[in-house]
């Protein structure tokens, strides 16, 4: 492109003299050979046009420096002006190029720079627009080099010319480029074709036939027939995209679909047939999609309907499929985009307290999850003000508290048969409840950082008033679920004693209820700490004759306390997510209640048959005993589960129980005569025995605790005792598990648990003959069954086979002849 740019010798003239500018390869040097020998009276364009012709590489390096002195533009003339000539070759123009090339390369202005590549710009469009072989390369068998041309030819589409004829040939060729591009066989080019086209419809719909293009958006839409009206190639680009790149394979050319019609919705010409369209595309799939990349896209394209004057977005999908799809996505990303476009639906800055709410209220009852995640989100991500997030929730505890309180009054008035009949409104304000509990948990987060003190405690108060209100009247209801995740955040000992205090009475037997005291219980761990060290603190003192401490005051607690602390500790560590986070974070605790439990054995032996024990700050009775052993075993195997090697005191106390148990307990058990007296004892055997047996089950007991098991003296003495029928079954599922550990550990010839089967199988006769009903024959047949089942392979000897068939044919025996009424000897 250099035809006129350098002298081929390299030289520039100043009053006819020649001057190298070439010597040197500096590029500095060179511009101050131009600075210094050129003639004020030989202009940068005279000089470019005429002194300047192809030559070496320093030639180029100095044209380019040409190009600042006269401008871009003014070089951008010259140089096509230059290549109109006809003498003009290819080479020249080249050289052109790498002149330009240059000069960008070099250039530190920004602004120049970005003039250079609008040139640049310009070459391309020209090469595209003249050069007739360039259509070779969107039928390329590269893929690279049809997706870049597909590019190129997107980039600067439309080629227009002052010629008429040609720009209506160009028009039909270009469609015909369009259609194979969307057809492409590389999914880059049908996201690419697919994405431009229908922003080149937004930019230049005005230019195509608007009949054709609606009838052919019609005509899939609504199947009207009147295709032979259509343009072909419009017909066919709608067809691939609407009906069949929206279906594509490949998620990335889906998504361009919904990113392409995000820019259509902005086309004035195009409403009508871009609703019409929309209603297609999310007829198809749309928020359905498989992906969730695609369904992200599907949902910004909703999303970009906001502010839209003619276009609603209930007109393109329902709110009900919205938040069918919203309960059931598991994407965080998708779900925030789906937030965005439900919050414009239903909190509008327009719209009233009441109108939100309303919309919330018809939002729970299609899909409470759906509202559970948009509330919780809208919080979470910042989708609103803080203020404007406290005011939705103070609306919606006011909704929640006046609703309740109107039913409550109507409750009042009508019957129990009646009372369905206001299922449905509760239901209704359940999830209104639960939503409070969702996102008031971000919320208080926010409020107790920043500098929101006066909204965060009229928040409380609110919530606090509201809990008051659910749980006294409404505590049998799901309501109670959702207010127990509010009860989590109100660090308030009122309304937690008045919720333990009165679920912990009316729990009782009630499962359902009693899923909730766990949780309310466990909401606060440090205030139920607080509640159970005062407790054991005076049983403590009470029962080592501890002096109180001088500052403190001697106060009597009330008879149920120790009831109540045992049940409040009893919950904390039934829940099975707890037991880690209370050996890591509150060890101190677990080992002082376990110690002082330990206590309540001792008690029990000095005191016994006694059933109410009284001291002067606290009230003990005998089940409170019986299940702070319990307690004190559970929180033993935890922390022997927690920590094997620190925990070998708490072994030995067990087995130092079971030693106790066997030379005092028992020996008390055959003597006593009290009827009263020998129900304790047998309550005590039974929860030792069970106790022996959690610690078989759930914790590696040691070989000197399965020896003293296993011990034929204790099965016949428990056997000659008046409650043995009572016991049976906890003895059998000790054996058995017994039986499970010494096979699992190989001890059979340290624990011969084969000779316990003789005493156990004549104390199932014996029960066998009792006339109680407490013997369960099926559960004790099938614990038989599992134990013979473990042992058939593992120590059942035939002189051990052959003593059970002499016992149970004897048995037979006896049995038969009492009912023939031969009595045999």
């Amino acid at each position: 492109m250099l035809k006129a740019g350098m002298q081929h010798n390299g030289t520039v003239l100043k009053n006819g003299d020649e001057t190298d500018v070439y010597g040197n390869d500096n590029d500095a040097d060179i511009g101050g050979c131009v600075s210094e020998h050129i003639n004020e009276s030989c202009s940068y364009s005279d000089l470019l046009m005429e002194a300047v012709q192809s030559g070496p590489k320093q030639g180029k390096k100095l044209a380019s420096l040409f190009i600042p002195k006269i401008g871009v533009a003014n070089f951008w003339t010259l140089v096509r002006k230059v290549i109109s000539f006809e003498e003009t070759q290819s080479t020249h123009c080249s050289d052109y190029g790498e002149v330009l090339l240059l000069a960008w390369n070099s250039a530190l202005d920004q602004s120049f720079k970005f003039k250079l590549e609008e040139v640049f710009m310009d070459i391309v469009y020209y090469s595209l627009q003249h050069a007739k072989y360039s259509k070779k390369f969107f039928s390329a068998a590269n893929g690279t080099v049809r997706y870049n041309a597909c590019c190129l030819f997107f980039s600067f589409y439309p080629f227009v010319t002052n010629n008429d004829a040609e720009n209506v040939e160009n028009f039909a060729n270009h469609l015909k480029i369009i259609i194979e591009l969307l057809n492409d066989g590389s999914f880059a080019i049908r996201a690419v074709a697919c994405k431009q086209t229908l922003y080149l419809l937004s930019q230049y719909f005005d230019t195509f036939s608007v009949d054709f293009i609606k009838q052919s958006l019609t005509q899939y839409v609504l199947n009207i027939p009147f295709i032979a009206q259509m343009s072909f190639f419009s017909l066919d680009i709608f067809y691939q995209i609407i009906d069949v790149l929206t279906l594509d394979s490949i998620a990335s050319v889906r998504i361009a679909v919904y990113e392409g019609m995000c820019d259509l919705l902005h086309c004035v010409g195009a409403l009508n047939i871009c609703e019409r369209a929309l209603k297609c595309l999310f007829h198809k799939k749309g928020i359905t999609d498989r992906c969730d990349k695609v369904r992200l896209a599907a949902f910004k394209l909703l999303g970009a309907l906001k502010g839209h004057r003619f276009i609603k977005l209930t007109d393109v999908v329902s709110i009900e499929q919205i938040l069918k799809v919203f309960a059931v996505e598991e994407s965080g990303i998708v779900r925030k985009e789906i937030t965005k476009v439900l919050l414009r639906w239903c909190m509008k800055s327009g719209f009233s307290p009441d109108q939100v709410i309303h919309r919330i209220i018809v939002m729970g009852k299609e899909s409470e999850t759906a509202a559970l995640f948009f509330h919780y989100i809208i919080v979470a991500k910042d989708l609103v003000p803080v203020e404007r997030a406290v005011q939705h929730a103070k609306a919606l505890v006011l909704a929640v508290y006046k609703a309740l309180r109107s039913l409550r009054k109507t409750e009042d008035s009508k019957t129990n048969e009646t009372f369905c009949e206001f299922s449905e409104e509760v239901l209704c304000e359940t999830f209104s409840e639960s939503a409070e509990a969702v996102m008031w948990i971000p919320l208080r987060m926010t409020l107790e950082k920043g500098s929101y003190t006066k909204d965060n405690e009229n928040l409380r108060r609110l919530f606090v008033k509201l809990f008051k209100f659910i749980f006294l009247h409404y505590r049998n209801t799901q309501l109670l679920e959702g207010i127990m995740q509010l009860k989590r955040t109100l660090h308030s000992s009122m309304e937690e004693e008045l919720a333990i205090s009165e679920l912990i009475q009316s729990c009782h037997g009630d499962e359902n209820q009693a899923v909730y005291t766990h949780e309310i219980i466990y909401s606060d761990l440090l205030s139920s700490f607080k509640y159970i060290d005062e407790v054991f603190d005076n049983l403590r003192r009470e029962l080592s004759d501890e002096m109180p401490r001088r500052l403190e005051k001697k106060m009597k607690l009330p008879d149920d306390s120790v009831s109540r602390a045992l049940s409040r500790l009893k919950n904390i560590i039934k829940r099975a997510e707890v037991e880690n986070n209370l050996m890591q974070n509150h060890p101190t605790h677990i080992k002082q209640y376990c110690k002082d439990l330990g206590c309540l054995k001792q008690l029990l032996w000095a005191n016994f048959p006694q059933n109410i024990y009284k001291f002067p700050c606290v009230t003990l009775t005998f089940e409170n005993i019986i299940e702070g052993i319990r307690i004190h075993y559970l929180l033993a195997l935890m922390m022997l589960t927690y920590d094997k090697k620190g925990g070998t005191k708490l072994m030995i106390d067990i087995e130092d129980d079971l030693k106790n148990f066997k030379s005092n307990w028992m020996p008390y058990v055959l003597l006593h005569s009290s009827k009263e007296g020998k129900d304790m004892l047998i309550i005590i055997c039974e929860t030792y025995i069970d106790l022996w047996t959690m610690c078989l089950r759930i914790y590696d007991t040691p070989l000197e605790f399965r020896t003293q098991l296993c011990d034929n003296n204790l099965i016949d003495n428990i056997n000659k005792c008046d409650g043995a029928v009572k016991l049976f079954e906890t003895v059998l599922e000790m054996f058995k598990n017994l039986v499970i550990t010494t096979v699992k550990n190989d001890d059979r010839e340290k624990v011969p648990v084969t000779h316990l089967l003789e005493p156990i199988l004549l104390y199932m006769i014996s029960c066998s003959k009792s006339e109680q009903v407490d013997f369960d024959q099926k559960t004790v047949a099938d614990s038989w069954s599992t134990i013979y089942s473990i042992l058939v392979n593992y120590g059942l000897t035939k002189t051990v086979i052959e003593r059970q068939a002499e016992i149970i044919t004897n048995f037979i025996l006896n049995e038969l002849s009492e009912v023939n009424g031969d009595v045999r000897h």
